[in-house]
């Protein structure tokens, strides 16, 4: 931009790392990609990741379940 080292206020702007930079653009690289097949991709293993996720707290429900009614017997 052509701006003086002499003024002060240079040492004001922001510069992000190149770590900061590639960071923020991975947040947004599936709205940028142009061929839907990516984009779906990642749709389909954000929702697989759920599912795996959803599932595991359905064994540990029926676990708690399980424990709870053998002790409800017990008693």
């Amino acid at each position: 931009m052509g701006y003086s080292t002499t003024i002060p206020l240079d040492k004001v702007y922001f510069k992000p790392t190149i770590e900061q930079m590639f960071d923020e653009c991975q947040k947004a690289i599936h709205e940028l990609l142009i061929d839907d097949k990516y984009r779906f991709q990642l749709q389909l293993k954000e929702k697989d990741e759920k599912i795996d996720e959803l599932s595991q707290k359905d064994n540990e429900i029926d676990v708690l379940k399980n424990s709870y009614l053998r002790s409800k017997i017990i008693c």
